[in-house]
């Protein structure tokens, strides 16, 4: 089996304290879908990353818990 490499990108919750932990939000098939979802998702209350790419749901968990 051959994974598809998808677009990610990590957030967590920053309210209330402590932060919650990163997660990896995707795949999604394009740099822009990804980041129109990242867009969405940022808040007061939350921190998001740069989208990245990924093969697989576990690579991008793994670079998630990194930021």
């Amino acid at each position: 089996m051959t994974d598809k490499i998808g677009w990610y990108f990590a957030f967590r919750q920053t309210s209330p304290t402590p932060p919650g932990q990163w997660i990896a939000c995707g795949p999604y098939d394009s740099y822009e879908q990804a980041s129109e979802e990242r867009r969405r998702a940022k808040n007061w209350d939350c921190e998001v990353s740069v989208p990245f790419s990924a093969a697989s749901k576990e690579e991008a968990e793994g670079i998630a818990k990194k930021q």
